[in-house]
C-alpha cells in the first residue's frame, strides 16, 4: 500500500469509527505503530483528525468523548470473545464474582451461561438482561441512573451498594492500559464505580483487546498492583507481553 493510500485509509477508518488507537490502526494496515504515530500527526497537520492519546478522533467528534457502545462493540469482537471464555474457565463453583460494564466482559455471558451455582453482579443492564434467563445463576444488578448509550448503571445507588459488598473475583474493563500509569477510562462518571469494584473483590483480572496497550484515556482509574492478571489477546505485541512479565504483571495472551 502506498503512502498516500494508506493515509487515505487511515482518515476513513477514524471517519467511520469516530476513535481508533494506534494499536488498531497498526493492525488495520499493517504497518508499525511508530508509522501510524507519523501519519496521525500528518492527517492532524491538515486539520482532518484530532490527536488523542494514544490515537486519534474524527474532527467532528468530542476529544473527551467515549465510543458508543455498539460502535466499540464492533471493534476486535473475535478476540473479545477469545478473553471472555478465558475469564470464565478462572471461575470456581460456589463463587461470587462482580463484571464491570464493557463490551469485552459482555463476553463473558455465553460461557456464564452454561455455568451453575454462581452469584453474579453486574452493573451492566446488558449482561444482566442475558444472565437473568438462567435459573442456575443468582443474578444481582446494582441500581442507579443508567448512562444512554452505554447500558451501565451510575451514581450513588450503585456506589452505596459496592461500599457493602464482598466479592471473589471481579472482572474489570477499561479504556486504556500503560505499563507506567495504570489503567484509566474516558468517562468521569463511571471513576468511583470502578474503585469500588475493586476494592470489593479478593482478586481483580482485567479484561482489554491488544489495542488498548500503550495509551491513556481522561481518567486515571489505578495502578497495575492492583490487577491480579490480565488477560488479552495474542495479538498483542511480544514487546509488550515481555515489558509487563518483566515488571512482575501476569499477563495472559489467548
Amino acid at each position: 500500500m502506498l503512502p498516500e493510500q494508506r493515509l487515505a485509509c487511515i482518515a476513513n477508518t477514524i471517519k467511520q469509527q469516530k476513535y481508533c488507537s494506534v494499536q488498531q490502526l497498526a493492525d488495520e494496515v499493517h504497518v508499525s505503530n511508530a508509522t501510524i504515530r507519523r501519519d496521525l500527526q500528518l492527517l492532524a497537520n491538515q486539520d482532518m483528525i484530532q490527536l488523542t492519546r494514544g490515537g486519534a478522533m474524527h474532527k467532528s467528534a468530542n476529544a473527551s468523548a467515549e465510543p458508543d457502545y455498539m460502535v466499540k462493540s464492533s471493534l476486535n469482537r473475535e478476540e473479545k470473545k477469545r478473553i471472555g471464555a478465558a475469564a470464565c474457565a478462572m471461575i470456581r463453583p460456589g463463587e461470587t464474582i462482580l463484571l464491570d460494564t464493557g463490551t469485552t466482559v459482555y463476553q463473558m455471558t455465553q460461557s456464564l451461561q452454561q455455568m451453575e451455582n454462581l452469584t453474579i453482579v453486574t452493573n451492566d443492564v446488558r449482561i444482566a438482561s442475558e444472565l437473568a434467563v438462567c435459573p442456575a445463576l443468582t443474578l444481582c444488578i446494582l441500581g442507579g441512573i443508567i448512562r444512554k448509550g452505554h447500558y451501565t448503571t451510575t451514581g450513588v445507588w450503585a456506589q452505596s451498594a459496592l461500599e457493602n459488598l464482598h466479592v471473589d473475583r471481579v472482572f474489570l474493563s477499561c479504556d486504556a492500559v500503560d505499563l507506567n500509569m495504570g489503567c484509566s477510562i474516558t468517562n468521569s462518571e463511571e471513576i468511583l464505580i470502578k474503585q469500588s469494584m475493586i476494592k470489593a473483590g479478593d482478586s481483580c483480572v482485567l479484561l482489554v483487546d491488544h489495542s488498548k496497550f500503550e495509551s491513556m484515556a481522561f481518567m486515571r482509574l489505578c495502578n497495575l498492583d492492583k490487577i491480579n492478571c490480565i488477560i488479552t489477546g495474542k495479538e498483542l505485541d511480544d514487546r509488550i507481553v515481555q515489558e509487563y512479565r518483566a515488571a512482575g504483571i501476569k499477563i495472559m495472551l489467548v
